[in-house]
C-alpha cells in the first residue's frame, strides 16, 4: 500500500474506498445466508 497523503479526511477516503470494494461480496453472503435459513427453516423453496 502506498500513502501519498496523510490525516484524517485521507484516512477516510481509504476506508471508504476499502468497504465500497467488499459491499457487493458482503450483500451476496447475506442473501445466500437467508436463503439458506429459508429453506432450512421451511423446507420449501418457492418461499424463498
Amino acid at each position: 500500500m502506498t500513502v501519498h497523503v496523510g490525516g484524517n479526511t485521507a484516512a477516510g477516503v481509504d476506508l471508504a474506498d476499502r468497504v465500497t470494494d467488499k459491499l457487493p461480496l458482503v450483500i451476496g453472503v447475506v442473501l445466500l445466508l437467508s436463503v439458506t435459513v429459508l429453506l432450512l427453516s421451511f423446507r420449501a423453496p418457492l418461499l424463498a
